[in-house]
């Protein structure tokens, strides 16, 4: 997982449909150095969870393609005078 990703949080006693959304702010690593705990935004708040309880959603940001769009390419709006009569 990386920071700015987000995840669904694991709650037990809820239906996976309610489970909250929460973004990644920092990962916390063990005395191992290998990352097992995660702080998350959720909602006002800011959370601790394992990353066990977590689940990343399929799409994240950095996989969305963007389209590079420019004005100059926008054709200028036809007036009624210059529509073609058929």
């Amino acid at each position: 997982m990386k920071v700015g990703e987000i995840v669904l949080v694991e709650n037990p006693n809820k239906k996976r449909l309610y489970w909250p959304l929460a973004k990644v702010l920092e990962l916390l690593p063990g005395r191992d150095g290998n990352v097992r705990t995660l702080r998350l935004k959720c909602g006002n708040a800011e959370i601790i969870r394992p990353v066990q309880r977590l689940f990343p959603l399929e799409i994240q940001p950095e996989e969305l393609p963007i389209a590079a769009v420019s004005m100059e390419k926008v054709p200028k709006p036809l007036t009624l005078s210059e529509v073609p009569v058929a």
